[in-house]
């Protein structure tokens, strides 16, 4: 079964591609992404759209494979569907490019490289669909809806129907057994950057499911959830994040959360895990941020990090964390990063069967893992924390890129022990405790047990990064923010 999924009245036209699947003419949608990486932070209230361009999406639902027919409205020298581990074959001939996907999940047709791709998303066919008579269920249609907030209590369902783009934003507090789901899209391309809204705010919330949605051009991160519990986040896709702070997801001090099936694309960082003294003025009480897992998910990090823990670390502990089977497609500064400015001890963190592809840029020196402790310019605390037992399980990096692996300490009591590395490979060569020639290590003194296999880190082959060099070698937006 393939479904087509309707479009809202009003809504713009790609001039870029015309797609059809199975022989069926599908709607293709701009997007608005960022076009350039800027190594700059804040310059004002907002980014200006001159640094933007227009990629291009599909989204429908089927259940049987797909034969893709695109045409490109410019010359095509080069075609490549994404994520490469899919295997999926594209076929050119002039400016028509076909292709087969036999299985549901998120990919990224990019023509020339990374400007003006297509994105195509396809979903499983929609099943359990709320009863839209229910007094609990708030209903969207197919169709455009200016609905501004839309606020969830306990045992409510918000349910957007295919084709509905409902203009506003969600909020739920102090709420128990919230379930938003369908194929619709919550867009915040109205609201104003200053109003630092999110598509989806959850703050003391338990028991939430959030299913099968489109966020759209949130002015800050697109789903937030502060010091919840029982999260399940499956089959979002966050796309038209250009704008500053437009993280994708973002837990803060909460527990037992399992994100998956994910497509994450944004100006900033993509998978966020943070603990802070408060959100929107509710008080985090140094609440734990544990067992969570972030798995099967595709990502494209136009700045920031593409998997963080930080750089808000506040908390008791932040531990049991697990990031696995994530295709990061590109990213900017950091693959893999723990990033700890505040008094938590993080640890027993994995990153696990990572495929990580090309740089955006590589003058914006970019790593594939990195562990930092240093305090910030956001955060107060006492004391920062420490990091212990991380691992890199099954990594694997393809590019031109020189990616190191940055592993820096605060002092002795802020440090970083016991980082294990396993079966990383460098264009399908392995990492060993030597490095490689395209991932050497960087460390400092207040790092120990770093392993690579097993086998200690071989520190006369690995650069050491004396205090000094940490603190020039800042670039702007990628620590600047950083107290010195």
């Amino acid at each position: 079964m393939l479904q087509i999924y309707p479009v809202a009245p009003f809504s713009q036209v790609s001039t870029d591609y015309t797609v059809k699947a199975n022989g069926k003419e599908v709607p293709v949608l701009p997007v608005r992404v960022s076009a350039m990486p800027v190594d700059q932070i804040f310059r004002g209230t907002q980014r200006g759209k001159d640094e933007t361009e227009l990629a291009s999406y599909v989204h429908f639902a089927a259940d049987e494979a797909v034969k893709l027919e695109v045409t490109v409205n410019f010359d095509v020298f080069r075609a490549l569907v994404v994520p490469e581990s899919r295997n999926i074959k594209a076929v050119r001939d002039g400016r028509q490019v076909t292709f087969t996907i036999d299985q549901c999940g998120d990919y990224v047709l990019e023509i020339n490289g990374v400007h003006k791709p297509l994105h195509i998303f396809i979903s499983p066919v929609e099943e359990n669909i709320p009863d839209l008579s229910d007094e609990n269920v708030i209903a969207f249609s197919a169709g455009l809806h200016r609905a501004g907030e839309i606020r969830l209590s306990s045992n409510q369902t918000l349910y957007l129907a295919p084709g509905a783009r409902v203009k506003g934003y969600v909020v739920a507090e102090n709420a128990e057994n919230i379930r938003i789901c369908g194929r619709g899209m919550i867009d915040c391309e109205d609201e104003v950057r200053k109003a630092a809204h999110n598509c989806i705010f959850l703050s003391n919330c338990k028991n939430v499911t959030v299913a099968g949605v489109l966020l759209h051009d949130a002015p800050c991160f697109a789903l937030r959830a502060a010091l919840c519990e029982n999260v399940l986040v499956d089959g979002v896709k966050i796309i038209g994040q250009w704008r500053y702070n437009s993280d994708g997801i973002d837990l803060y001090n909460s527990s037992h959360a399992l994100v998956k099936n994910c497509f994450v694309r944004t100006f900033d960082d993509c998978l966020v895990l943070k603990g802070n003294h408060t959100v929107d003025g509710i008080k985090m009480e140094h609440m734990n941020l544990e067992d969570i897992v972030c798995e099967d998910c595709v990502l494209w990090n136009d700045w920031g990090r593409a998997l963080e823990i930080g750089a808000e670390t506040v908390a008791e502990e932040m531990r049991n964390v697990t990031f696995r089977r994530i295709e990061v497609l590109h990213f900017l500064f950091i693959a893999c990063d723990v990033q700890a400015c505040g008094d938590s001890h993080v640890h027993d963190i994995q990153f696990e069967d990572i495929s990580v592809g090309e740089p955006l840029d590589p003058q914006c020196e970019p790593r594939l893992t990195e562990i930092f402790l240093r305090p910030m310019c956001w955060l107060s605390v006492e004391k920062l924390g420490r990091v212990s037992n991380v691992t890199f399980r099954n990594i694997r990096y393809h590019g031109r890129t020189q990616v190191p692996n940055r592993y820096i300490g605060l002092d002795a009591d802020s440090d970083i022990q016991k980082v294990a590395l396993e079966n990383v490979t460098v264009n399908g060569e392995p990492l060993t405790n030597d490095g490689h020639l395209m991932s050497g290590f960087i460390y400092n003194e207040y790092v120990s047990g770093v392993t690579v296999d097993g086998i200690p880190m071989n520190t006369e082959k690995a650069h050491f990064e004396p205090d000094a060099e940490t603190r020039e070698s800042f670039l702007i937006g990628n620590g600047a923010y950083i107290v010195l």
